[in-house]
């Protein structure tokens, strides 16, 4: 038997390139998947978190960013809502200055009310 025939060669030849075709096929496909499982990862992380799941439950705000608490706190004890309206709010600076008089003002009030109130007694 002669391995040096030419429709062996040939065969031989054949046969090594369907299995390059093959291990390419396989190569291609796993990148695929690989690109898939990445763009899914990065549309995934650029979402707000308000579009990743509906119904998902929602991180509450702390305490001192609740913007009820810190009108009631601007109002009942203007010192404490004072730093937590400039701290922790998104109001723009003219809406942050403006409730900063309104809270002096009120503050003022309360404690001239006060001070009325101790000297009649």
């Amino acid at each position: 038997m002669n391995s040096n025939n030419p429709t062996d060669i040939t065969e031989l030849k054949q046969e090594l390139e369907q299995e390059r075709i093959k291990l390419e096929l396989e190569r291609t496909k796993l990148e695929l998947e690989q690109m898939k499982h990445d763009r899914i990862k990065l549309e995934t992380s650029s979402k707000k978190p308000t579009e990743l799941d509906e119904s998902a439950p929602t991180k509450p705000d702390k305490w001192y960013e609740n913007k009820r608490i810190i009108i009631y706190l601007l109002v009942l004890f203007p010192p404490v809502g004072l730093v937590l309206l400039w701290r922790h709010t998104k109001l723009n600076i003219i809406g942050k200055i403006l409730f900063t008089f309104y809270s002096f003002f009120v503050f003022s009030l309360l404690l001239s009310w006060i001070a009325w109130e101790v000297s009649r007694l």
